[in-house]
């Protein structure tokens, strides 16, 4: 791990930890809803996909990143429930 990704991942934890605080409050409900959520986890993520970017060697690796990056982000993200009956469409028989 480089110094970077080090320092990303410390800012990232710190970035969750602060939504948690009441003084941290009016800050994050000045951003929009969207990037309270994500701006956290791509705090994180950036560096390793940078670091993984420059010791790409195959485009298969760069593809390999492409699928790996947004599962870390995303591991909790929903699914998608196109008919609005509240069943995720991938559930439903």
């Amino acid at each position: 791990m480089t110094v970077v990704a080090i320092g990303a991942s410390l800012a990232g934890l710190f970035l969750m930890a602060s939504r948690l605080s009441a003084t941290s409050k009016p800050l994050w409900d000045r951003l929009p809803a969207k990037v309270r959520v994500w701006l956290p986890a791509v705090v994180m993520a950036l560096p390793q996909f940078a670091e993984v970017a420059a010791g790409a060697k195959k485009p298969e690796d760069l593809v390999n990143l492409a699928i790996l990056i947004p599962a870390v982000v995303l591991p909790g993200a929903k699914a998608r429930d196109l008919d609005g009956d509240g069943i995720p469409d991938e559930e439903e028989s």
